[in-house]
């Protein structure tokens, strides 16, 4: 009965493992440490090995609730296709099963290598996005103080260094930001705290609360010394092979300091003389047959949703907005990063740059078309935060296209001493609304019938010009969605 349950368990997350494994490798993972990880707790278990036999088994039902409660979670994930959620959930439902199945004193001796697999699942595009973004302008602003210390005479712009004497900044990339040796240095730590050597669980905790403050710290001194090299000798041996080399210099310092930490750090134990292999205890029971019936219908409804495939993405609308309309031409066209094709979940993006008509003011417009990738897309608010912009207002606004009534969300902005205005609404062929909550009830039960959805997400940014108070940018707003709302609902219509 066990090895079914441990096989049904494996069938239910069996796509989300193949998401995890995939996700170490992705170019430019934060997470491709992932096989060391792995290969740390499989030896770990293997080092425990007489341990754990020689441990009571004895099947414990009280941690059928929590089980259920993980597999319910990873079974909503499923019905979402949101894989990220699901690779949280492994490693605790892991644990949970191993508890149900073993008892509390095996639990005991495999929890800490199984938790080595928490630190090398990949976290959400959108997450990993917005901790690098923060991390980045952390690491700029440090780089920029300490450098000046030293007399560099450093300039923050952002998320750019402007060096004296430099034609051109220094950028700080998402690739510098840190997030990579602050996961790596993390995990490093939890192997330090947890295995290398004996601590007090305080102790154990304290090492790993200053990996953080350590990573950041060394990747500041990183950056520094970039600039540094940056003034005296050129951006072009900062950014190039200097750029390379301090990206291994960062991990060998930092786990020479982690060493250090590790002799210093109090809550230090005696090891404990390693005894003979103790004969294997005498297994206990089985679990309830309520508990291993329970697992296999909820392992398997998730499994056949893992194993469904997602609704057949509609033909591509974006190259089909309009170029021009009565009060609007286009001007030019934007490209994305992929890194931005990847937080969205497609690439059925329009972002064009759109001139009035009467006035000559620029807008620019972003218009997102979504079928499986609905979940992908998020109020804008939240990347504009992420981009820098300070939100000063907002408030809804109702354009009237026809005989009926379009509700927007409008957004004052400020960045660098420039304002902005911002409009934005969610919609499908038969529904527009400015409630993200809205937008996802109404495609939520559709998606989990595996049905087509089909939607968007239509944006428009528009620039203030010094002492305008609003009101011209305001109509601008609802010209603009009066003439592209019908279109953009037209093209979802359209086969």
């Amino acid at each position: 009965m066990k090895r079914l349950a441990w096989a049904l368990f494996t069938l239910s997350f069996l796509t989300t493992i193949v998401w995890i494994v995939e996700g170490w490798f992705v170019t430019g993972s934060f997470f491709g440490h992932g096989p060391l990880l792995l290969g740390a707790a499989l030896w770990f278990l293997w080092e425990r090995r007489s341990a754990i036999r020689a441990a009571p088994s004895e099947p414990d039902r009280r941690a059928v609730i929590w089980l259920l409660a993980c597999l319910f979670l990873h079974l909503s994930a499923q019905s979402l296709m949101i894989a990220s959620m699901s690779g949280a959930i492994l490693v605790p439902a892991m644990l949970c099963l191993v508890w149900l199945l073993e008892g509390r004193s095996r639990l005991r001796l495999v929890a800490a290598p199984l938790c080595c697999l928490l630190f090398a699942v990949p976290l959400p595009l959108f997450v990993s996005g917005q901790m690098s973004y923060e991390l980045k302008h952390i690491a700029t602003a440090g780089a920029v103080m300490l450098g000046n210390v030293f007399g560099l005479g450093l300039v923050q712009d952002g998320s750019r260094i402007v060096i004296p004497g430099q034609p051109s900044p220094l950028l700080v990339g998402d690739a510098c930001s840190g997030l990579r040796s602050i996961v790596a240095l993390l995990s490093l730590a939890y192997l330090f705290a947890f295995f290398l050597t004996p601590r007090k669980l305080a102790g154990k905790l304290m090492f790993l609360g200053l990996a953080l403050p350590l990573a950041i710290v060394v990747n500041v001194i990183r950056i520094t010394s970039l600039a540094g090299l940056a003034k005296h000798y050129g951006i072009g041996l900062a950014s190039g092979t200097a750029h390379d080399v301090s990206g291994y210099l960062i991990y060998a310092g930092a786990i020479a300091l982690l060493a250090g930490l590790d002799r210093v750090l109090p809550g230090r134990l005696p090891r404990r003389p390693s005894d003979a292999p103790a004969p294997a205890a005498p297994r206990g029971g089985t679990p309830s047959r309520a508990a291993v019936v329970s697992l296999v219908v909820v392992a398997a409804l998730a499994g056949v949703l893992s194993a469904m495939p997602a609704p057949a993405t509609g033909e591509p609308r974006a190259n089909r907005v309009p170029q021009q309309t009565k009060s609007f031409v286009a001007i030019r066209d934007h490209e994305l990063s992929e890194r931005w094709y990847d937080l969205l979940g497609t690439r059925d993006v329009c972002w064009r740059s759109y001139r009035h008509r009467e006035t000559g003011r620029e807008v620019v417009m972003t218009a997102v078309f979504h079928s499986k990738n609905w979940k992908s897309l998020h109020p804008p608010e939240v990347c504009l935060r992420a981009s820098g912009f300070e939100m000063t207002g907002s408030e809804p606004m109702e354009v009237s296209i026809g005989d009926a009534v379009a509700d927007l969300n409008r957004l004052e902005l400020e960045r660098r001493g420039v304002e902005y205005t911002v409009g934005y609404c969610f919609g499908s062929g038969d529904f527009t609304t400015n409630s993200y909550l809205s937008f996802f009830l109404h495609n939520l039960p559709r998606f989990v019938l595996r049905q087509q959805t089909q939607g968007f997400l239509l944006r428009v940014d528009i620039e203030l010009p010094p002492g305008d108070t609003g009101d011209g940018s305001n109509q601008l707003l609802r010209e603009f969605f009066a003439e592209f709302l019908p279109v953009i609902e037209k093209l979802l219509r359209s086969p």
